[in-house]
């Protein structure tokens, strides 16, 4: 039986230091490398 996958939210990249990262269904989404506030990060999709 395999675990149940926790909730990531949308892959998205940092639009300062281009750092790929799921933001984790947070407002506002900060970038956890750099720490910039990105409203309107890019999402990856895929």
């Amino acid at each position: 039986m395999s675990k149940p996958v926790p909730p990531t939210g949308t892959k998205r990249i940092c639009t300062e230091c281009a750092a790929k990262f799921y933001d984790l269904d947070k407002r506002p989404i900060v970038c956890p490398k750099c720490k910039a506030a990105l409203p309107d990060a890019v999402a990856i999709v895929s």
